[in-house]
């Protein structure tokens, strides 16, 4: 079963969020080898949490998609409101579970 083990520190939780919003490479990093990114902040999936290679029923690899900016952007500052617009579904189930991190991490940044 899928699972997601969070050991993240608050300065890793801003930091994490921080590259999700400022950093290309990190954004580059989570697409492609998303484990490896968030383990680098303290965010542990387990090996069937996220699809190692996504393809289409015509065998095109599909590209896991990050979380925009705007939703890091507006964790990282707690005094803005409503929350970002993202008029959104994640059609795999990969995507589906960096998305649900990212909004678990920003919940945790806005309330510590």
């Amino acid at each position: 079963m899928a699972s997601v083990d969070y050991t993240l520190t608050p300065n890793q939780a801003e930091a994490f969020l921080h590259a999700l919003a400022e950093d290309d490479d990190f954004r580059l990093r989570l697409q492609e080898d998303p484990k490896g990114a968030l383990a680098q902040y303290g965010i542990n999936v387990s090996e069937d949490a996220i699809p190692v290679a996504l393809q289409d029923p015509d065998g095109t690899p599909i590209p896991l998609e990050v979380p925009p900016r705007e939703l890091a952007t507006w964790a990282l500052n707690p005094g803005t409101d409503p929350s970002p617009q993202i008029v959104y579904n994640p059609p795999v189930f990969g995507t589906c579970t960096v998305w649900g991190i990212t909004l678990e991490v920003a919940a945790r940044t806005r309330l510590a």
